[in-house]
């Protein structure tokens, strides 16, 4: 009986409907040899783990938005504020009709040239 108590047991780990008993019953007696064999391949195989299939998941994602002016500032240069932006003086002074890039005034709006 302790022979049918270990094939129940490896059935059960193995997904094998196995029993060994010698009643009419109609199951199979195992012989051992076939027991240690199907031992050593349930334990020496990979073992596969299901996983949950993936979910979608919504994310939402703000662009930072990019001025399109800036207001002069006390100490501000033309050039300066060309840098903090990525352009030039004469593209700012073009873009803003400034015939002396070197003369702009603090509360001033400057349009700023849109990135490509």
């Amino acid at each position: 009986m302790l022979i049918a108590t270990g094939v129940g047991l490896l059935a059960s780990i193995s997904g094998a409907c196995v029993f060994g008993d010698d009643d009419d019953d109609g199951l199979t007696l195992v012989p051992t040899a076939t027991i240690v064999a199907a031992t050593e391949t349930a334990t020496t195989g990979p073992t596969q783990v299901p996983t949950a299939a993936p979910t979608a998941t919504a994310t939402t994602t703000t662009t930072p938005s990019i001025p399109t002016t800036y207001t002069v500032q006390a100490g501000d240069h033309l050039a300066a504020i060309a840098e903090m932006f990525g352009t030039t003086a004469q593209v700012l002074a073009a873009l803003n009709g400034i015939d002396d890039p070197d003369l702009i005034f603090v509360g001033q709006v400057l349009q700023l040239p849109t990135p490509d």
